[in-house]
């Protein structure tokens, strides 16, 4: 959906809405399904993925396209569970209450409800005609106060008592989930809240998408509630999006990076959105351009055992499971299957190969411990264990503790660390990276800031002269309706800063093969239908990433359209 358009109703976590970049396939699942949940054969899901991989971005960006789609049959609802003591009152309180004002800010479209601190007498007035919220306010909150035991066993039913009442979807989403067993408290005792919602999970009209930071933990909760959600998981990023991300994080940072060095970024970070984020968000002192070397720097000190936030993060699951199973044959194996990536291992030969004098009882209980901490993965049987394949992780723990286990000194590690990167950073020829429209959109955006002569970036020389472009307002995609049933989609639209400067329109191909005589006609047609529609003059450029067949990039300059392949784009635009 294009940013412009998206109505930011549930303030999104990842700051700068704008740095969501990617997970397009996710997205595309999430919009399937919530169309089956309209047809009411939606079921309700568990989304499994590690601290800081962008489950909670996801799921927020969903919530607000749901939100801006404003379908009246189709209001999201998202609750994250407090990692804090709360006594059973206050959590059925402040649950119910989010519940019903975010259901009315979706029906009344304004978000400025999303605020606990609406008396109900307020949000009874708000309902208006409505009497199913209104009563059931009217009968909860009292019920709430004298006996929340009750109370929450009817709130956490109330999603699927409004839709049922009123032929409406609402699509709840619970952020981590597993700390309903761990935090709420009823006369001083921590009750757990989790297996009630075996129930809860098979309403079709209010399903569920439930989340949380711990795999192991959320896993096993969800396991014991046989077919009540089903599974998906959460990885990297695709590499074309990763690489996109690069660009997104460069360009709003303001930090210099070529393509090439964009895609060591990505292939460096293994795709994973956080990591990619550490580069640009890093504390590290050397600000300069996101070089190989400096991309390495930055990671070594993000890694590092003295506050690198990647070790911070990582240290949160090791600490969790070191206190739980704080016993040398547990760090042998994390250490040893950490040194593997994903190959997988039997019990047996795990045992076999580290020597460990235990019992077949005594590994699993250890192996287990280790899944549920989220530090070892199970691979694809009962019996078959694995590391989790991600090298930051190998790198926290081994300086953690390979110097305990096998008197590794800590500048031999380096040294391999750093053999890892610099062979990584020789095999950047053999990799095409492919970032798109966000690649495109980062060097307009960087050059954008003064003047370009649109002529420089045309393969051949245009028929007409062209006026000079830049600086630039904003960057980012256009939809032309010249009639009601057809559509043109500008991929990058630069408003021009100066109201007497014409603006720029760019078709982006982001394609492995040229761009030949069908897409240039389109092209060319779109461009003459679009200036009819725009009521600002604009250039039109068209990129593609390994440019056009025989006399193409002619027939555009022709037209008056620059024809732009990557070579130019990096030596006329690159900052």
């Amino acid at each position: 959906m294009d940013l412009s358009k998206l109505t930011i109703a549930l303030t999104e976590e990842i700051g700068n809405p704008e740095l969501f970049t990617g997970r397009k396939r996710e997205l595309q699942f999430l919009m399937d399904w919530t169309d089956l949940v309209k047809q009411q054969v939606g079921d309700s899901h568990v989304l499994l993925a590690r601290k800081r991989r962008g489950k909670t971005a996801l799921l927020q960006r969903y919530y607000n396209i749901l939100y801006t789609r404003n379908d009246p049959k189709i209001i999201p609802f998202y609750f994250r569970v407090p990692e804090y003591p709360i006594t059973l009152q206050n959590f059925t309180f402040e649950f119910y209450k989010s519940l019903i004002s975010q259901y009315l800010s979706f029906k009344l479209r304004r978000p400025e409800l999303y605020d606990l601190s609406i008396p109900w007498s307020r949000l009874i007035e708000l309902c208006g005609d409505d009497a199913v919220p209104a009563n059931n306010i009217r009968n909860m909150v009292p019920l709430i106060q004298e006996n929340p035991g009750a109370a929450w066993n009817l709130v956490r039913e109330t999603g699927h008592f409004i839709a049922d009442r009123k032929n409406e979807r609402i699509i709840q989403i619970i952020d981590e989930f597993q700390y309903m067993n761990e935090f709420i408290t009823l006369d001083g005792e921590t009750i757990k809240l989790c297996s009630a919602y075996q129930k809860t999970a098979s309403s079709k009209v209010s399903p569920q998408i439930v989340t949380g930071s711990y795999i192991g933990w959320l896993d096993a909760i969800v396991r014991r509630m046989v077919g009540r959600y089903s599974e998906f998981r959460l990885g990297p990023l695709p590499h074309d999006e990763s690489i996109a991300a690069v660009f997104k994080y460069a360009r709003l940072f303001n930090r210099p990076i070529t393509p090439d060095q964009a895609a060591y970024v990505a292939e460096l970070c293994y795709d994973d959105p956080y990591y990619i984020s550490r580069i640009f968000k890093s504390p590290y002192l050397d600000r300069g351009q996101v070089t190989p070397q400096l991309a390495r720097k930055i990671l070594e000190h993000e890694t590092r055992l003295d506050g690198g936030e990647i070790t911070k993060m990582w240290s949160d699951y090791i600490i969790s499971a070191v206190s739980r199973i704080n016993d040398e044959h547990a760090k042998k194996i994390v250490l040893y299957l950490a040194k593997h990536g994903e190959t997988e291992f039997t019990r047996d030969e795990i045992r076999r190969n580290l020597k460990l004098s235990l019992t077949d009882a005594q590994l699993v209980e250890r192996m287990e411990k280790l899944v549920r901490a989220d530090i070892l993965a199970r691979g694809r049987s009962m019996s078959h264990y694995r590391g989790l394949g991600d090298p930051m992780f190998e790198m926290v723990f081994r300086r953690l503790y390979e110097h305990e286990i096998e008197g590794i000194d800590i500048e031999t590690m380096e040294a391999e660390f750093e053999r890892r990167f610099s062979k990584l950073e020789r095999q950047m020829r053999n990799i095409k990276g492919l970032a798109g429209e966000e690649k495109v959109r980062y060097y307009l955006a960087q050059a954008g800031k003064n003047r370009i002569d649109p002529a420089r970036l045309s393969m051949v020389e245009p028929a007409e002269s062209l006026p000079q472009l830049g600086p630039f307002q904003w960057i980012r995609k256009l939809s032309l309706h010249p009639t009601q049933n057809r559509r043109i989609e500008i991929d990058l639209y630069a408003r021009a800063d100066n109201p007497d400067d014409p603006d720029l329109a760019v078709e982006v191909k982001n394609w492995a093969s040229k761009v030949g005589a069908a897409d240039v006609d389109k092209e060319i047609a779109n461009a003459k239908e679009a200036t009819a529609l725009l009521e600002r003059p604009v250039v039109f450029i068209f990129y593609s990433e390994n440019g056009f067949t025989e006399n193409q990039a002619e027939r555009l300059a022709a037209a008056g359209i620059p024809a732009c392949n990557l070579n130019l784009l990096v030596n006329v635009l690159h900052p």
